[in-house]
């Protein structure tokens, strides 16, 4: 979870937080990975997602906000680095995996940043990430969060042209609707926190892991405000 939401008030129980360290399970589930492996977690933030990165080997932490890394139990990981995604602390070859959930468009110079990764990354390792999805979906929110940008396939093509990729789809299909509409309307307005009351927080989630599930059993969706990928370094 991004630092700035963590202000906010969210702390990480709300059902786009529950629905998307769900779904990242599941990313990381389909690639039968082998026990023990090195993980880096680019742009960890809060560490909502820790627990699910730490079923499939060892974790460790970077991100550029100490705050936000200090919320992070030492147990759940190796080690945790203060750095940028564009000067990555490690040597070359190090990690069989990479992830970044929703770092990439806090990133200006993003290609400098999949350069880093690359580098870190051993042959035949794995980048897995995900993406705010549309640029005319761009609203308060994204300013709020200090976001660069959202992603259209074209971008993320170009960025991981020295990829191979696996996957590139759509998550958050069923409420896309909704959310596009409420970010179109309230485009130009100051943002605000929402706190959704409990019943509708326990209906998200419960669409969210359905959502899930149909993703698990095979289902692709069409579109969606994120985009997930699963990349492969040669």
């Amino acid at each position: 979870m991004d630092y700035k939401d963590y202000q906010s008030g969210y702390k990480g129980n709300g059902f786009w937080f529950f629905g998307k360290t769900e779904f990242i399970g599941l990313l990381l589930e389909q690639l039968n990975l082998p026990k023990n492996i090195n993980i880096l977690n680019v742009g960890a933030g809060t560490g909502n997602d820790i627990h699910q990165i730490k079923k499939n080997g060892n974790v460790f932490v970077l991100d550029i906000d100490k705050k936000a890394l200090d919320l992070i139990s030492d147990n759940l990981v190796v080690e945790k680095k203060v750095a940028s995604a564009c000067n990555i602390p490690y040597p070359e070859n190090n990690f069989d995996i990479v992830v970044a959930f929703d770092v990439l468009e806090h990133i200006e110079d993003d290609h400098k940043a999949v350069s880093e990764i690359k580098r870190v990354l051993k042959p035949g390792g794995f980048l897995i990430f995900t993406v705010p999805a549309y640029s005319f979906l761009f609203s308060a929110h994204d300013k709020y969060l200090d976001h660069y940008r959202r992603y259209n396939r074209s971008n993320i093509k170009k960025l991981l042209k020295d990829f191979k990729k696996i996957q590139l789809g759509n998550w958050f299909f069923f409420l896309f609707i909704p959310i596009t509409l409420h970010r179109l309307i309230n485009r130009n307005r100051e943002y605000k926190l929402i706190k959704f009351p409990k019943i509708l927080n326990l209906l998200g989630c419960g669409i969210l892991s359905f959502e899930n599930y149909l993703f698990k059993k095979g289902l692709r969706y069409p579109w969606g405000s994120s985009f997930y990928g699963i990349y492969k370094k040669d």
